[in-house]
């Protein structure tokens, strides 16, 4: 195993001796002739695997911070964007295992927003996040939408306030439950994205990740309550190797890791009660293959992905927060196999549409595992009953989804399967999804 860590590590080092540009769009001579700024866009390579690993149909719902330089069709520069993000959806989660339960809605996001441009790295974007829930009266939650971003250097970018947070964090299930993107989508904090490019003798190679802080309840002095706050980080390494060793499929080895923490405590807190740390680590290698043969582009063309990922979970909290948990540590692994085939497409036109077909299947064995922002459908406790533990799991999971993209406009429709392999009980969810960016 030794052996084979400082053989990839070696490729990877020897791919990446001369840093390349970022991956996204990179942009120069900027000049300002009567007030307009003017833009001239320098090419790029985009990437076919820039999604969520463990929901690529939910993309839809899915953001990630853009390039801060917004055009226009006549090139220019716009200082001020007036716009609003609406996701509708509906949810049928037919969850009746002892681990968690389900639940059905119909609801909506709706994002309306002004993003005023302070200059060509910088952004500042107010607005609102409301969610609506059909039978409830008003908006089921309300919160500002305050968001300030910077690129102080070619390769990161910085968030501060509102972050784009959920499925932007590029989880596994096991460690991010799905559920979270409909219930409570919102996080707030700090979050630095990164992605470099790195060209060497053997390949080029490409580091993806993002970092973040999400503040999820503040302690006053002497309040009754404890503050709560998850961190977490999410890389993924890929190597493309270079064509003369190239086999007949086109392909890409990543290897992904993630860390979330999540802590319960405060120096001020009126409650007398545990301070807890829950850790949770995964690991693993990823291979993507390129399956048509007559061309190899991102709209075009299926693509088969692997995924070993292993997991590891700690309860490193101090004293008597260990107590907290029935189990100190455990680890899970998760094999998963990935089609995705993308047809009908006009990646040159910006109003053309493509869809895409994906499906999913995958084999969680887990020990012990505890997860604090995680799937209840992985973990070795139950959401409900506090009495219920399941030391040992072993699961086959399912998914097969349909999405449409068309210009501001895009379609999705999704299926999960969960059966659990000890009790012989089957979990599943349908959804419709669709959104609007005005």
């Amino acid at each position: 195993m030794r052996k084979f860590l400082l053989l990839i590590a070696a490729i990877f080092v020897l791919s990446g001796l001369r840093a390349q540009r970022p991956w996204w769009p990179v942009y120069e001579s900027i000049s300002i002739p009567n007030d307009t700024i003017e833009v001239e866009r320098v090419e790029w390579d985009p990437s076919p695997f820039t999604w969520n690993p463990d929901y690529p149909f939910l993309n839809l719902l899915a953001e990630r911070p853009a390039d801060l330089v917004l055009l226009n069709d006549d090139g220019c520069l716009h200082t001020w964007r007036i716009g609003a993000d609406v996701t509708a959806f509906f949810r049928d989660a037919e969850f009746a295992t002892q681990l968690t339960r389900g639940y059905t809605a119909v609801g909506y996001f709706l994002t309306p927003h002004v993003s005023y441009l302070l200059q060509a790295n910088a952004q500042v974007t107010l607005g609102a996040d409301l969610t609506g829930i059909a039978g409830q009266e008003g908006f089921w939650k309300a919160r500002p939408l305050v968001r300030i971003e910077y690129q102080p250097f070619a390769h990161w970018t910085f968030v501060m306030g509102t972050l784009y947070g959920g499925n932007s964090h590029h989880l596994y299930e096991p460690m991010w439950c799905i559920e979270n993107t409909f219930l409570d989508h919102t996080e707030q904090g700090l979050e630095i994205f990164n992605s470099h490019n790195f060209k060497g003798i053997l390949g080029r190679s490409r580091l993806v990740g993002d970092t973040w802080l999400n503040w999820q309840n503040f302690l006053e002095p002497w309040e009754p309550e404890q503050e709560v706050f998850t961190a977490g980080t999410s890389q993924r390494l890929s190597w493309e190797p270079m064509r003369m060793i190239h086999l007949k499929v086109p392909y890409r080895i990543s290897i992904p890791f993630s860390f979330v923490g999540q802590h319960h405590g405060g120096q001020f807190s009126a409650l007398d009660t545990c301070v807890t740390s829950l850790f949770n680590e995964s690991v693993g290698l990823s291979l993507d293959m390129f399956l048509s043969k007559n061309h190899f582009s991102f709209y075009k063309g299926s693509w088969l992905t692997i995924d070993l990922p292993w997991f590891y979970y700690q309860n490193a909290s101090p004293g008597s927060g260990k107590g907290t948990t029935p189990y100190a540590s455990g680890q899970g692994f998760f094999p998963q196999i990935t089609y995705q085939h993308f047809f009908d497409s006009k990646s040159e036109d910006a109003d053309g549409k493509w869809d895409r077909l994906t499906a999913q299947v995958g084999y969680w064995h887990g020990s012990q595992w505890i997860a604090p922002v995680g799937s209840y459908h992985f973990q070795s406790v139950s959401w409900h009953r506090a009495d219920y533990l399941d030391p040992t799991r072993r699961m086959a999971t399912g998914r097969i989804a349909y999405e449409r993209y068309q210009g501001r406009m895009t379609f999705g429709a999704d299926l999960e399967v969960y059966h659990d392999l000890n009790h012989a009980q089957t979990d599943c969810a349908f959804g419709l999804y669709m959104r609007a960016k005005l």
